[in-house]
């Protein structure tokens, strides 16, 4: 749509997430790194009244009552259209000094996206870092001076988009992980159903999402490091599995272990 500006603040729960954030196809078409990720670890246990003032309250924060009288003006301005009624932003240009730090950290996060850089896993979210850090930056000078970025703007963005990248790379490991319990759970179910056994001739009959031979194999070892299966047949030289079963002796709630 022509001159319009969208925000969204979306809430997910973890079981949501892990979802998501496992879904090639949902983090390769774009959407999803387009959000900047936030997942703090719980309060729940840690939310006690005793030591806390009775009458605490947001309001007495000098930072929070700053940037709500801020927020206040800037919702209060008559918004830049032109005569169609389409938006028209003021610009805020990054030049200078402040021009070189962003293309530092530019230049830093491509290079974390080589084959063997540390954001490799999450590289459709880290090809998105430098532009923003640039908008980071933009409202942050906005917000405080109404202003173009300075070097200070560009240095607070960079630290609060680590701060995103490193929380969508874990959210994204946990979530890979994650989907390879569900994914064992369902064929340690499978096998329950089928007689306990399983032979890698046999991969064929598995559930679609599984079937394919290597998430077969991914899976049984799974299985079998953590106790729920054992390896009855090898073949070959190097004693490649081919059949595996089905331990008896496993606890009714399969794979809690890997669950906690």
């Amino acid at each position: 749509i022509a001159g319009r500006r969208l925000s969204s603040h979306l809430m997910v729960q973890p079981v949501i997430a892990d979802k998501l954030y496992s879904d090639p196809l949902l983090m390769g078409q774009g959407f999803l790194p387009r959000f900047l990720p936030c997942c703090d670890a719980s309060l729940m246990g840690k939310r006690l009244l005793g030591q806390r003032p009775f009458d605490e309250n947001p309001g007495n924060d000098p930072a929070l009552v700053q940037f709500w009288k801020e927020v206040d003006q800037l919702v209060r301005q008559p918004l830049p259209t032109n005569d169609c009624g389409e938006l028209q932003p003021e610009n805020l240009v990054i030049c200078g000094d402040a021009y070189t730090a962003w293309a530092n950290v530019h230049d830093s996060f491509e290079e974390q996206l080589a084959p063997h850089g540390e954001y490799t896993i999450i590289r459709e979210f880290t090809a998105k870092a430098a532009d923003n850090v640039a908008r980071i930056a933009a409202v942050i000078s906005y917000i405080e001076s109404r202003s173009a970025p300075t070097v200070y703007h560009i240095a607070r963005a960079a630290q609060l988009m680590h701060y995103y990248l490193m929380t969508m790379m874990r959210r994204v490991q946990e979530a890979s992980h994650n989907a390879s319990e569900h994914e064992a759970l369902e064929l340690y179910e499978w096998m329950q159903r089928n007689g306990g056994e399983l032979a890698s001739d046999d991969f064929k009959r598995l559930p679609a999402a599984i079937r394919r031979a290597r998430k077969a194999r991914e899976l049984l070892s799974l299985l079998v490091d953590n106790g729920y299966a054992t390896v009855s047949a090898i073949s070959g030289p190097k004693g490649k599995p081919r059949a595996w079963k089905l331990r008896t002796d496993t606890r009714d709630d399969p794979l809690t272990d890997m669950e906690g």
